[in-house]
């Protein structure tokens, strides 16, 4: 029991991280442009990444 409730702790800690650091990368790129701009879809898809990188480098890190 005490192993899942570590396990949650970690996944919404990496959740976190991830959603924060994509969502500052986006606002500072974007200029105040909604994300549904075709000019904003670059920018939409390099967060989604840096989002995705950051919570496989936390996953990958917490097996080691």
């Amino acid at each position: 029991r005490r192993q899942a409730v570590l396990k949650l702790a970690f996944n919404l800690a990496t959740f976190l991280l991830a959603t924060a650091a994509a969502g500052v990368l986006f606002r500072s790129l974007a200029d105040g442009r909604p994300p549904m701009d075709r000019g904003c879809w670059p920018i939409v898809l390099l967060a989604a990444v840096t989002a995705d990188v950051i919570s496989m480098a936390a996953v990958s890190q917490a097996i080691r």
